[in-house]
């Protein structure tokens, strides 16, 4: 065994010309570190950590897209009637039809125009790729589509009434 005197402060320790002496790194302790900051002494605490707050922000109904109830207890629950889009006016509806119609025309005249000219220049041959104004021509047809189920919608939903 080994004896170590020992030596009443450090200014007795030994000068030398070196690494200094220092202390041995820092080890975190073993358990669960804490994850909240330190609140300061001037800052309120909000509250319990265990139980709820009682009130909460204002409730909006999924259902028709007002403030102070849920889809729950809503009162237009049974009619169905959701506000996701903003009705549209008789003048709105039929300038809107006006455009589609007038669009529809012209993607016609375009297609018909475009089918002639196919069937003069190679009268008995089936193009193998798709042509981009046949794939337009549908497009703006399926939208005319809808928008027609759309419109009758609205007008049995305002002879219901």
């Amino acid at each position: 065994m080994f004896h170590i005197n020992s030596i009443p402060s450090q200014e007795y320790w030994e000068h030398h010309e070196g690494l200094p002496c220092l202390p041995p790194p820092y080890k975190r302790p073993i358990g669960r570190p804490t994850k909240k900051r330190r609140k300061d002494s001037t800052e309120q605490s909000s509250g319990s950590q265990y139980k709820a707050k009682r009130r909460y922000g204002q409730i909006t109904c999924q259902t028709c897209k007002r403030a102070g109830h849920n889809g729950r207890t809503c009162p237009d629950k049974g009619s169905g009637a959701a506000a996701e889009e903003p009705d549209l006016d008789e003048d709105e509806a039929r300038e809107q039809e006006a455009n589609w119609e007038e669009t529809m025309e012209a993607a016609h005249a375009a297609y018909v125009a475009d089918e002639e000219e196919l069937t003069q220049n190679h009268p008995q041959t089936q193009p193998d790729h798709v042509n981009v104004s046949d794939l337009f021509y549908l497009v703006v047809l399926n939208c005319w589509i809808c928008l027609h189920r759309r419109f009758d919608l609205m007008n049995a939903q305002t002879d219901a009434e």
